[in-house]
């Protein structure tokens, strides 16, 4: 939301002058001048001063915006009216996926897709742990994602989907990106976690998951033939 009370300056132009003359506001010269923040048009570029509605109270991120983009992101929102900061920004992400898809004929059109859907009323970010859902692109990429989010098939299933030559030895490969992706959802690293590709199981020191390797499980079976 936007820090209130503040004021800001701004310049006169066709957009606004009229707005600014009935208030008063413009003076003689072609000076900038100062409005609350209340008093700015829905499409003024002036940078004003917001505040992370995600952050914690007690560490409220603060940062500078555009109005208009303001006004566009926030308050004209159609689905999640809040503002956030750089560091919270998956968290939008997140939220917005959750009531997107929220909706039995999206969920039906989306059934074929490998994704894991949140339940999202007042679940903190350190709970979607089991809801990491991860695609092997290639030998060199790992694409994880939480703003697809539909009807699913595990709640408790991390899915993996890889490619049929996929070479790499999986157990340092997969595990350096999981605790990526961990660390991106979570704001903090881990202290392990690992592939048990024997037991298709992904663990760290606080929960056991189990795994679906898609393509790679004919991969799983050549190294423990």
């Amino acid at each position: 939301m936007i820090v209130k009370p503040q004021k800001v300056f701004v310049r006169a132009c066709p957009n606004n002058y009229k707005r600014y003359l009935d208030m008063g506001k413009i003076p003689n010269n072609d000076m900038a001048f100062e409005v609350d923040v209340d008093e700015l048009t829905p499409g003024s570029n002036v940078k004003v001063l917001v505040e992370c509605d995600y952050c914690p109270d007690e560490k409220k991120n603060t940062f500078h915006m555009k109005y208009s983009d303001y006004i566009k992101n926030v308050v004209k929102a159609p689905k999640v009216k809040k503002a956030v900061c750089e560091r919270c920004t998956h968290l939008k992400v997140i939220e917005s996926a959750a009531i997107r898809y929220n909706n039995t004929e999206k969920q039906k059109k989306l059934k074929k897709r490998t994704l894991i859907v949140p339940e999202f009323e007042s679940k903190r970010v350190e709970e979607y742990l089991q809801e990491v859902s991860l695609k092997l692109i290639n030998k060199q990429k790992v694409e994880y994602f939480y703003e697809e989010f539909s009807g699913i098939r595990s709640a408790n299933t991390i899915y993996i989907i890889g490619r049929k030559d996929f070479k790499i030895p999986l157990d340092d490969y997969l595990n350096f990106h999981l605790s990526k992706a961990l660390f991106v959802l979570n704001h903090k690293e881990y202290t392990w976690c690992e592939i048990d590709l024997q037991n298709s199981c992904f663990k760290t020191e606080f929960f056991s998951l189990p795994i679906s390797l898609g393509y790679l499980q004919t991969i799983k079976e050549d190294l423990y033939a």
